[in-house]
């Protein structure tokens, strides 16, 4: 199965814990790899240095 995560997911996940960190945590608990595509990665990098 591939799931995809958006740039805000992965924010919200790394800011807030919540429900995305534990989705996350739950991806990476069962074996699953997180794939980013460089799109995904340059806006989050840019989001993370405007904060």
């Amino acid at each position: 199965m591939k799931i995809m995560l958006d740039t805000n997911m992965l924010i919200s996940e790394l800011v807030f814990g919540g429900k995305a960190g534990e989705l996350l945590g739950r991806l990476f608990e069962s074996g699953h790899v997180l794939y980013v595509s460089e799109y995904i990665d340059q806006e989050f990098k840019e989001k993370l240095e405007d904060k």
